[in-house]
């Protein structure tokens, strides 16, 4: 099973081994409990074969994961994953057990899906046309890279929660979110995620216009907003609910989760090719479902954003009064109306200083959630 499963990934990515070698019957030394043999080591994941996978496999599956993962020098950076060929189970430690957090059933019905799902793990595909969904996936509640950074933030937090101003930031934060959803809903999780999506903008917004990673000199910027000043995105990034990480006992921390998120998508994705509103479906993956579903806040599709705006008459006709042409979407969300909007202005041949002066003259986005109006800008 691990031979044909291994050669299968060989053969959906070709290049997987070129950065480092899959290890079979890798030695994982006893450091914190009894070690063992993993069956296949591949940079932070660690891969346990069964025949199948049942009740008594998959105990003594997680607990072989247990012991080569807390056996690691950084636990918490590795994944285990418990795998019968056809089932992928995804394991990693929570609170200092391991959980499962996500999980896989092959089929070729779902071969393109699936290929995606593993590349979330792997990073080994280059050069993709970003997508909403693979957004979601590489960067979402599920993948590696956000409950990476979400320790992070996590141990982030702990070190200011109790300072002045963090304090005024999250109450103020919560304040406004009970007034979104009528009723008292913002903890210290929905915080943290939020924080990482705002992150994750600020990230996807300078890799979007340099078609690059940050360097090391250019991150504080960014998050902070210096950087975005100094490319003459005056009001990009104000001084928001989620600046709490500027703290200087922190920003060390923070700079590093910013540039590691930005470095994979950039390593990922094209973003000269970008065709549609990227953060959508992670905002509303982010955003606490349970309160999102009760105020039917889902996104709008891009089709439906497009149909509306050609019926309103959008974008007008050089003929007609530009102010004709206003638009202004009072619950914006993620901004999928105004982006579409600049597309469809581009595709009817508004391009450069004209596109500019019209967008900052003509189109608006409101928003009473918090994070909504960071992700649209």
């Amino acid at each position: 099973i691990r031979d044909a499963f291994l050669q299968f990934m060989r053969s959906a990515f070709p290049r997987l081994e070129q950065a480092e070698p899959i290890e079979l019957e890798k030695h994982i030394p006893a450091l914190r409990l009894r070690g063992g043999f993993a069956d296949a080591l591949y940079g932070d994941l660690i891969f346990e074969f069964k025949r199948r996978i049942d009740d008594g496999s998959r105990a003594e599956g997680k607990d072989e994961l247990t012991r080569y993962i807390h056996n690691q020098r950084h636990p918490e950076r590795f994944l285990g994953i418990l795998t019968d060929g056809e089932t992928l189970e995804v394991y990693a430690l929570r609170n200092d057990h391991l959980e499962r957090v996500d999980q896989l059933t092959l089929s070729l019905e779902r071969a393109d899906e699936a290929k995606l799902w593993l590349d979330c793990y792997l990073f080994h595909e280059k050069n993709l046309v970003p997508t909403a969904n693979d957004v979601a996936l590489r960067f979402g509640q599920r993948s590696p890279t956000f409950w990476h950074s979400l320790r992070v933030l996590r141990a982030m937090w702990r070190k200011v929660d109790h300072d002045p101003t963090a304090q005024t930031k999250f109450l103020e934060w919560q304040s406004l979110l009970s007034i979104v959803y009528g009723s008292a809903v913002g903890e210290e999780s929905l915080f943290l995620r939020h924080t990482y999506l705002a992150l994750f903008a600020r990230g996807l917004a300078f890799a979007a216009l340099e078609r690059r990673a940050p360097n090391a000199d250019e991150v504080a910027g960014i998050i902070t907003g210096e950087t975005f000043e100094r490319m003459g995105f005056e009001n990009f990034v104000g001084d928001d609910f989620f600046t709490w990480m500027t703290d200087p006992n922190v920003f060390q921390p923070a700079q590093g989760v910013l540039h590691s998120v930005a470095t994979r998508l950039t390593a990922a994705c094209d973003l000269g090719a970008v065709h549609e509103d990227l953060l959508k479906e992670l905002y509303q993956e982010l955003v606490d479902p349970q309160t999102r579903h009760d105020l039917g806040e889902f996104y709008t599709p891009d089709w439906l954003a497009e149909l509306t705006l050609r019926k309103a008459g959008f974008p007008p006709s050089k003929q007609a009064d530009a102010a004709a042409g206003s638009l202004l979407d009072p619950a914006c969300g993620s901004g999928t109306f105004l982006f579409t909007a600049v597309r469809l202005l581009r595709e009817a041949g508004c391009k450069g200083k004209a596109l500019v002066e019209f967008c900052t003259q003509h189109l608006a986005g409101l928003d009473v959630h918090p994070l909504a109006v960071t992700i649209a800008k």
